[in-house]
């Protein structure tokens, strides 16, 4: 299949009389877990640089995990937090949302 000046990630949904039916997934410039690998250093980075934030708040994190959440089509990082708040400064949604 050719498809000018654009590259398409497409998924074979099944065969017609001998021929690939596709669905497409994803085109250039648009991310996807599954076609865009995050290495565990970017990743390290990205919540370190949140965790910075929350030094704001007088607020610091603890420990984290992570996992790829692939059960849509467009994928995602779920990440859970463990935060030591040392006074009752609220810390706005916000926060965790950039």
């Amino acid at each position: 299949m050719l498809l000018p000046e654009k590259v398409s990630t497409l998924r074979v949904a099944g065969f017609k009389n001998k021929a690939p039916q596709f669905n497409f997934i994803c085109s250039k410039n648009v991310l996807s877990i599954d076609s865009d690998k995050t290495d565990e250093a970017k990743l390290q980075d990205a919540v370190k640089n949140a965790a910075n934030k929350l030094l704001t708040f007088e607020a610091s994190l603890l420990e984290y995990t992570s996992y790829e959440d692939t059960s849509a089509i467009f994928g995602h990082y779920v990440l859970y937090w463990e935060i030591s708040v040392n006074h009752a400064t609220l810390i706005p949604p916000s926060v965790f949302e950039e």
